[in-house]
């Protein structure tokens, strides 16, 4: 990870504590000190605690040479990590994927492990691979980094087409991860997942209508799929909508032939089309007719939900899943708004609420944006402080003291609110969501009208 080491992690939370405590008059007593260095570690603690334990997701991509594994990590995370070939295999091993998260020109990139095996059925091998086997490579793989959990590909086209060698290779790289839990065997995660579902039959039928049918009508019943456009477009449609799910069918029974799998507890499958074209500078090419993904999304919050819950954080950041991204932040929004509530509540000194206030919003803005995929760093609280119209940065404002900031802010009182202050803190939340998450730019007229709707439906918070 490049974000910050441990040691910087616990010195933004130290930090806060610190002037926050600095905020108090010399004779306030230590039994008072001690109740809000106690409330700030109750409601903040767990959040910092995962910030600190979190840790890289491991996952191993195992299938033939052309069933797109390279692709499928292009198409979770957005962008191209790994070099696709044209016609001989070009992965060559594992590899430790490196990600900006912020944006293309972000200077500290952030890593997920990601081993990518190479096929095991390859014809001629990738350039630079050593002379061994394509299992004998794999199962160095694993041996050397255990995988949270297996992406098993194939081809939807080809979930019939001699893969028995596919499963018995496989069969292998699973035991070589066998763990005792217990004195019970466990074995990790295994998604299987048929790719490539737009070359099924019939031809054609992939544009954004035809995908969005296809997840609309996943699990109905064939009668009561409403018809829609042509009859032949839409038998069309149906066709093809079967053949998908015949092929999730057919690759799950195969899977379960390996006596390590159950459905019960170590099998998910999930079918993908990853297809997607990046530009000569890298960015993605978001043409309707050349970004044909289609169930990405359904698949980044099913791997989410299964890992460990040390790597869920950095793949929802380096993903880019929403739906993580929003728990968590909720998460961040409901303790800081409890820290506000419950120290206001205290006997503190006058003058002492506003500033600490407004420094618990700042630390909160801080974790939302990471949460986002941000660096864990003042300077991206600054950078929503900014765009909302308010140009003190971050970092000086906690350099200077919180108390300092009316100076520095004096149109930011909607950010202040002692007399509400829960409310008011879950006001900043939500709009730090949906700059940092949702992507949502607001002049600040828009942003202080919002605020202002956000405070006066909550009042009930402070």
């Amino acid at each position: 990870m490049n974000n910050q080491s441990k040691s910087d992690k616990k010195s933004i939370f130290q930090e806060f504590v610190d002037v926050a405590l600095e905020n108090l008059p010399l004779d306030v007593s230590p039994e008072l000190r001690k109740k809000i260095i106690a409330i700030i570690d109750r409601f903040l603690g767990p959040i910092f605690q995962d910030i600190e334990r979190r840790r890289l997701p491991r996952l191993a991509l195992v299938g033939r040479t052309r069933s797109g594994k390279s692709s499928l990590i292009n198409a979770i995370f957005g962008r191209e990590v790994v070099k696709v070939g044209a016609v001989r295999s070009v992965t060559t091993g594992p590899e430790v994927v490196k990600w900006a998260t912020l944006r293309d020109n972000n200077e500290d990139d952030e890593m997920i492990e990601i081993l990518d095996t190479r096929g095991v059925q390859e014809g001629i091998p990738p350039e630079g691979a050593p002379a061994i086997s394509s299992l004998e490579s794999v199962m160095m793989a694993i041996r050397e980094q255990t995988p949270d959990m297996f992406l098993f590909l194939e081809k939807a086209t080809e979930v019939n087409a001699a893969v028995m060698s596919d499963l018995d290779t496989f069969a292998k790289c699973l035991r070589a991860s066998k763990a005792i839990h217990d004195g019970k065997e466990m074995y990790p995660l295994v998604i299987g997942i048929p790719t490539q579902c737009d070359q099924l039959s019939p031809p054609g039928f992939w544009s954004v209508e035809d995908r969005q049918f296809y997840s609309a009508y996943w699990d109905a019943d064939k009668d009561g799929i409403p018809r829609q456009g042509s009859h032949a477009d839409f038998e069309y449609r149906l066709e093809k909508l079967d053949n998908i799910r015949e092929a999730v069918s057919v690759w799950t029974q195969h899977l379960l032939k390996i006596p390590e799998i159950s459905p019960l507890y170590n099998l998910k499958v999930s079918p993908t089309t990853a297809q997607m074209r990046f530009r000569v500078d890298k960015s993605l090419d978001t043409d309707a007719r050349t970004d044909l993904r289609w169930n990405i999304e359904e698949l980044k919050n099913l791997i989410m939900s299964e890992l460990p819950s040390d790597a869920q954080i950095e793949f929802f950041r380096l993903a880019r899943v929403k739906t993580g991204q929003h728990k968590y932040a909720d998460k961040i929004i409901l303790a800081t708004s409890g820290i506000c509530t419950a120290v206001g509540a205290l006997p503190t000194p006058a003058g002492f609420d506003l500033p600490f206030l407004l420094g618990t919003q700042i630390l909160q803005i801080m974790l939302i944006g990471f949460v986002s995929g941000r660096k864990l760093s003042w300077d991206t609280a600054s950078e929503f402080l900014k765009a909302s119209g308010l140009q003190a940065g971050a970092g000086f404002l906690l350099r200077e003291g919180f108390r300092a900031a009316a100076k520095f802010i004096p149109v930011a009182g909607w950010l202040v609110s002692g007399g509400i202050a829960g409310g008011a803190t879950l006001a900043s939340g939500k709009l730090a969501v949906a700059y940092f998450i949702d992507g949502k730019k607001m002049t600040w007229e828009e942003t202080k009208h919002s605020v202002e709707n956000l405070i006066s439906s909550n009042k009930g918070d402070g």
